[in-house]
């Protein structure tokens, strides 16, 4: 399936893309800690219910997509995945 023909499910209608971001996931640990993680996501959201889907990186039907942000200081472009931009270092 193609990212662009994703249908809601409840609809049938195409989603739209909302972006990619992270999920901030945390369980209870054997003394009562929490510990934290955050899981990668692209976020789509149907346009007529609201319905959510979220998809995580490495997913083998969205893995192939590059996202590129703009450098807020260099203001050129770079893949999401990156932690810093590789243009300037900041």
């Amino acid at each position: 399936m193609k990212k662009a023909d994703l249908k809601c499910l409840r609809c049938n209608l195409i989603m739209k893309k909302m972006g990619d971001g992270s999920l901030m996931l945390s369980e209870s640990t054997a003394l009562g800690r929490y510990t934290s993680s955050n899981l990668a996501i692209t976020a789509y959201s149907c346009p007529s219910c609201g319905k959510l889907e979220f998809f995580r990186w490495g997913c083998p039907d969205f893995e192939d997509e590059v996202v590129e942000i703009e450098c807020e200081y260099c203001k050129k472009l770079y893949n999401i995945r990156d932690r810093i931009c590789p243009h300037c270092g900041k």
